[in-house]
């Protein structure tokens, strides 16, 4: 039995099995790095396209008929569509910016309140 152990194919053995499972470990991450990021740019780079597709045609007719259309491609998909007119949008900025403030003013009031005893 130890004689086998000593052997020059028992070592070539261990050694290709060493290396294939080097490898293996090494390229393994690699390799699910490389799909994984090329799979979310072509999700990245679907999303766009569609977006852009539903902008185009809602700045070339925008009325109920093109919102529904709109609404009716998406149906049974994972992502949600958002329909908002520049007047929304900027109105939606400007209380975010508010609540933000306001938010801030509080956080800086209670970093600045002095500590309660208990009792």
């Amino acid at each position: 039995m130890i004689s086998k152990l000593n052997g020059i194919s028992f070592k070539l053995g261990l050694l290709f099995s060493g290396i294939f499972i080097t490898l293996l470990l090494l390229l393994g991450p690699i390799l699910y790095g490389v799909f994984t990021n090329m799979f979310v740019d072509y999700i990245k780079q679907d999303l766009l396209a569609k977006g852009q597709n539903h902008a185009r045609i809602l700045e070339e007719d925008f009325n109920q008929s093109a919102i529904n259309y709109v609404v009716e491609m998406e149906k049974g998909v994972m992502t949600e569509v958002l329909v908002l007119r520049i007047a929304q949008v900027l109105s939606l900025l400007l209380i975010g910016v508010a609540v933000f403030l306001i938010g801030f003013r509080r956080w800086k009031g209670f970093l600045n309140s002095k500590p309660t005893k208990s009792i």
